[in-house]
């Protein structure tokens, strides 16, 4: 029986391009195959009343942005 994870993320997240060589070396390591489920924050943040980062507050901004940079470090 194969084993699969739903892999949800969205291309305009910093974050997909930091996790997704890790977590795809994982999936292999594990014999997993992978679902690739694409994610369109907008029609999030439109449903939850998240803000895009161009219309945050410009402290928020700045932090947002500090947040990849440490992460990647």
């Amino acid at each position: 029986m194969s084993r699969a994870i739903d892999y949800y993320f969205s291309l305009a997240s910093p974050w997909a391009y930091i996790g997704h060589k890790p977590f795809m070396a994982i999936a292999r390591r594990h014999d997993l195959s992978v679902n690739h489920k694409p994610v369109f924050l907008g029609r999030v943040f439109a449903e939850t009343g998240g803000l895009p980062l161009n219309q945050r507050h410009p402290a928020r901004q700045r932090y947002r942005l500090m947040d990849p940079q440490r992460w990647s470090d």
